[in-house]
């Protein structure tokens, strides 16, 4: 009777031994891509360093312009050549800041589908381990009412 109570035993728990595995890969995976997730971050990180970086050299090269202007300013035809240079400059400038302001905002259109994305396997999960829970509960209660039977 023993070992008809172990075989049932197994039988009942097995499958939660397998709603566990299924969870334990689940967490593996979203374990993996949150890894790769702040890999991406770190990455971009990087990237908003590297620009904060031409800002400053941007922000020193429009310093030194200014300077080399007071300069410029004793003679004319100096002053038109440099100009024209200054233009074209602040104009690849603005182009820059336009590409950058682009690439910025698909930066966090991704990183919102990334949000969202994890935010909706949280949620995933949560109803998986609640449902595990459910199953736990009610495994122990079939377990409790084997032993009251086998009490008896």
């Amino acid at each position: 009777m023993l070992n008809a109570f172990r075989s049932l035993l197994r039988e009942e728990l097995q499958p939660v031994k397998e709603d566990l595995k299924q969870l334990n890969e689940k967490v593996t995976n979203l374990d993996q891509r949150v890894a790769k997730l702040e890999q991406k971050v770190d990455n971009l990180d990087q990237r908003v360093a590297n620009l904060e970086q031409r800002v400053e050299n941007l922000d020193r090269r429009a310093a030194n312009v200014e300077l080399r202007q007071d300069g410029i300013k004793q003679e004319i035809a100096s002053l038109l050549k440099n100009q024209e240079t200054t233009n074209a400059k602040l104009e690849a400038l603005t182009m820059d800041v336009h590409r950058l302001e682009g690439n910025l905002h698909r930066v966090e259109e991704k990183v919102g589908r990334n949000h969202t994305e994890i935010m909706e396997r949280l949620s995933s999960l949560e109803r998986d381990i609640d449902h595990t829970w459910e199953k736990s509960v009610r495994n122990e209660r079939v377990l409790a009412n084997i032993k009251k039977l086998l009490e008896n």
